[in-house]
């Protein structure tokens, strides 16, 4: 193991040890186990529901990107895209503030409604910004992700 890799698993180990110091009332101090025994059903319904879009915007993030990637006009946009550069990476970003702000403005109604459309419309331009990812092959990927994770190979 190297330096780096020693580093980030003793911050892991020290963060999860005070987690459970604190925590779970090993401590002299009342824990948040001991704060709040039972949590409101409206708390336990908001996260549940937080967990759940999140999870869904990532499975539908990722299902625009694949869809991108493997569609042929999606190879069109890839080629132009590399011919024109930034002006690619301005209006890429250009929609996703624009369809986010969008989403914002819309006010929320539970079921689905124009808010979650809009909220997977704002999936969908995040999988394209995502998938020339795809294009740049899955090793670079793989890479950045265990150097996000914080570890190295």
């Amino acid at each position: 193991m190297e330096v780096g890799q020693i580093a980030v698993a003793g911050g892991a180990v020290l963060g999860i040890g005070a987690i459970c110091y604190y925590g779970l009332g090993m401590s002299n101090e009342p824990g948040a186990i001991d704060r709040v025994v039972v949590w409101p059903q409206y708390v336990k319904d908001r996260v549940r529901d937080t967990y759940a879009y999140f999870g869904a915007s990532c499975v539908a993030t990722a299902a625009s990107a694949v869809a991108v990637f493997r569609s042929p006009l999606g190879h069109r946009f890839f080629a132009l895209c590399s011919r024109h550069p930034i002006m690619s990476t301005v209006g890429i970003l250009v929609g996703l503030v624009g369809t986010g702000q969008a989403m914002m403005s819309i006010p929320y109604s539970p079921g689905l409604g124009a808010k979650q459309m809009m909220w997977l419309v704002n999936c969908g331009m995040l999988g394209l910004a995502v998938a020339p990812i795809g294009a740049l092959g899955g090793a670079i990927a793989v890479r950045a992700a265990w150097y996000t994770a914080g570890s190295t190979d």
